[in-house]
């Protein structure tokens, strides 16, 4: 067998070889929560948040996804900035047996479409200031390409905004992380808030992944 050309600049402590791991990423997250249940997951400006709480919320989120229409396989959009709830609905998403689609969160309308029409994507997740340009994306398609269900989360969902001190963001992220922005309008669908999609009491069905 010929040695790869690469492999005469490759790194020495590095194998030449990985051996996939054998369980999901949700399965490592529930493993974690077992083992490290009051240990911090994320930490958002002084909001700790533990891996207990974490997988409880994915759970929550998961179970909510499923009342949406979503089912093994189903597309689901992610298109949020880098925070908490971005790891908690990839966690939720995965929870459902869907598959995570993660959009790029500077993309506008038209590149939007994209996502819409080429995934088959009937529902998503978001956050506030991103919101609108995603339900106005969904609402310029066909009735077959838009979506049924947005889930919009607001920044200050996930960290006491009376924070002071080093726990708190610079004065100048405060009219973006601060500010709660309304619920879009969905044509042919529905908008629903973070914190009520959290508190769906109904378990998630049985994982099939």
């Amino acid at each position: 067998m010929t040695t790869p050309p690469h492999y005469r600049v490759w790194p020495r402590r590095l194998p030449h070889h990985i051996t996939p791991p054998a369980t999901s990423l949700w399965h490592n997250l529930a493993v974690s929560a077992l083992r490290y249940p009051d240990k911090p997951a994320t930490v958002f400006f002084g909001q700790r948040t533990s891996y207990a709480t974490l997988l409880r919320g994915a759970e929550r989120l998961a179970a909510f996804l499923q009342q949406c229409g979503v089912a093994k396989g189903d597309r689901v959009l992610l298109v949020m900035q880098n925070c908490p709830q971005l790891v908690l609905a990839h966690f939720a998403i995965l929870r459902a047996d869907a598959v995570v689609v993660p959009v790029n969160p500077m993309n506008r309308a038209g590149e939007l479409a994209h996502y819409l029409r080429d995934t088959g994507a009937r529902v998503a997740l978001t956050s506030g200031e991103l919101a609108a340009e995603l339900a106005a994306s969904s609402n310029q398609q066909p009735p077959e390409h838009r979506l049924a269900h947005l889930v919009v989360t607001q920044y200050s969902d996930a960290f006491d905004i009376h924070a002071s001190g080093d726990d708190a963001p610079p004065a100048i992220w405060h009219e973006w992380l601060y500010t709660r922005h309304p619920l879009p309008v969905l044509e042919g669908g529905a908008t629903h808030a973070w914190e009520h999609a959290l508190h769906t009491t109904t378990p998630p069905a049985p994982s099939t992944a």
